[in-house]
């Protein structure tokens, strides 16, 4: 088996895979010195030429970082040991140090053969230059595994102890404790599953028990936002997948994926939107995606994941009033007809809405985070900053974004609609004088609430307003409408919905990228680790 799978399926699930040599990448790295324009800089830059040796570097600083840490809990466990005078516990703790010292030293040789190989692809793709990639001049590891393979318990704790240059415990609690682990270790097929279990117990995975759950990761993306799949793909160092999504001359939509899927795991990166110039174009970008989760269905993809950034119909989540759909339902029934897995996407207008997909798992992910950041570097002090909600319904999400940057306060505009789009009253709830006031929002349609709340915020005394919200739709006459909002003096939103068009027309607007963002979720849903990381906002 290459070594490439062998750490799929042996890397220790309680650490997780990235705290070991990152080989995939690595390799392609070394994969790619074959084409020089892309890594080597213009002659004459005195830094190193290749990229490669500075991913190298980091690698190599990771893995030590993390050995180092480990290591020293494990000599904290083994000083906390010396202080045990009761025999009957002083057994499990010895079988509780082998456990862990074989995990470490497991860990060791896994990183040792990884650096190993990408050193000899490295010699291979680019000769004469060939990188240190000793983990360490004394490699201490080095002693503790080869302890392990040769003498088992007793070996480990000649090694600890010789390496924290301590004295070992009293000689007669030790030989009691070392036989009793060793008639353990060699007694009869019972006592030797009993290790086997301290092991699994442990966390380190014995050939036997090992189970291959990792596939071909792989992206594809339709026609309405191809700027981030390829955004996303780059923070992923992979290659989007080549697949024509075009239309007959009929117009009905034309499909084919050009390489085999079978069996891998497909990520679609896809929104549901229309263009500026055409809007209606949106349910085309929805007819698209639902042919290519079906496609990759019927290709036999092992998994299926939507990752559809802004989704459509959201508003329509619900009955207003008699005789009218609930469209957004409608949507996620045809997602779940064509076979899809799992869907991930961004602010959901309503966080009910994921109930629509029953037993579906739906990741709603935030862009509070990429607010966050870019409004510390804006706004350096925070001491006259509110949040705004621009209805009652956003106040939970202003709550988060004001607890995120210190603000001062949260104050809530009040609205009653006549008609969609149409805003007849708007009040506020709280004091703005003197303030700088952020409205956020999940999504700005027309513009026509915005330029309300800008206005009345205004009236109110508000120094500075800046408006944030996740989904930039813009549809006509959003544009003109901010450009000739003088109390509005930025409006902030992702690319969630390409914004390249309104980039030219809106002066106040800046656009910050989701690709970082959705590139982690698909990185951690690949893995099979917790997304539970990607919703702390530090």
């Amino acid at each position: 088996m290459k070594f490439g799978h062998r750490l799929l399926s042996e890397f220790n699930p309680q650490w997780g895979l990235p705290a070991y040599v990152s080989y995939i990448q690595l390799k392609r790295w070394v994969k790619r010195l074959d084409k020089p324009r892309e890594l080597v800089k213009p002659p004459g830059d005195v830094e190193d030429a290749f990229e490669f040796l500075r991913n190298i570097e980091a690698e190599l600083k990771k893995v030590l970082e993390f050995y180092e840490k480990h290591f020293g809990l494990l000599q904290d466990g083994f000083k906390a040991m010396l202080e045990i005078t009761d025999a009957g516990k002083l057994q499990p703790a010895i079988e509780a140090l082998y456990c862990d010292a074989k995990v470490l030293a497991e860990y060791c040789r896994l990183n040792r053969e990884g650096f190993s190989n990408i050193n000899k692809k490295f010699v291979k793709h680019s000769p004469g230059r060939t990188p240190t990639l000793e983990l360490s001049a004394a490699i201490r590891e080095r002693a503790l595994s080869s302890a392990i393979a040769s003498k088992g318990p007793e070996g480990v704790l000649e090694a600890l102890t010789a390496l924290f240059h301590t004295k070992v415990f009293p000689e007669k609690d030790l030989k009691d404790a070392l036989e009793h682990l060793e008639r353990k270790w060699t007694q009869d097929e019972r006592s030797k599953h009993r290790i086997a279990s301290l092991e699994q117990a442990a966390f380190f995975r014995t050939k036997a028990s090992r189970k291959e759950h990792h596939y071909v990761l792989r992206v594809l993306t339709g026609t309405s936002n191809v700027l981030l799949a390829e955004e996303v793909c780059e923070v992923l160092k992979l290659s989007l997948e080549d697949a024509r999504v075009g239309t007959f001359a009929n117009g009905e939509i034309d499909i084919k994926l050009q390489n085999n899927v079978r069996g891998d795991d497909v990520f679609i990166v896809h929104t549901t939107c229309g263009t500026k110039t055409a809007p209606y174009e949106l349910n085309k970008s929805v007819m698209e995606l639902l042919l290519l989760i079906h496609t990759l269905r019927l290709a036999s993809a092992k998994r299926i994941t939507a990752v559809v950034p802004y989704l459509a119909y959201s508003r329509q989540d619900r009955k207003t009033q008699p005789r009218v759909p609930i469209s957004c339902s409608a949507f996620a029934q045809m997602l779940l007809a064509m076979g899809m897995d799992r869907l991930v996407t961004v602010d959901l207008h309503c966080g009910q809405i994921q109930g629509f997909f029953g037993n579906t798992p739906v990741d709603n992910l935030a862009a509070c985070k990429e607010f966050v950041k870019y409004l510390r570097e804006k706004l350096p002090d925070m001491s006259n900053v509110c949040v705004v909600s621009p209805d009652a319904g956003g106040v939970e999400r202003a709550r988060i974004l004001a607890d995120a940057i210190h603000a001062q306060q949260v104050v809530t505009i009040l609205k009653r609609r006549v008609q969609a789009n149409v805003v007849d009253s708007m009040q506020i709830v709280g004091d703005v004088q003197g303030m700088v006031c952020i409205i956020i929002d999940d999504m700005i349609d027309t513009a026509g609430t915005l330029v309300k709340a800008a206005n009345l915020l205004k009236e109110h005394g508000a120094e500075k307003v800046i408006a944030c919200a996740t989904h930039g739709i813009l549809t006509d006459p959003a544009c003109q409408r901010i450009n000739q909002c003088d109390p509005l003096d930025e409006v902030i939103v992702t690319d969630s919905i390409p914004q390249v068009d309104h980039l030219q027309e809106c002066a106040k607007l800046h656009v910050l990228t989701l690709a970082p963002l959705i590139a982690e979720a698909i990185h951690r849903i690949h893995s099979e680790y917790s997304l539970s990381e990607i919703f702390k906002i530090s």
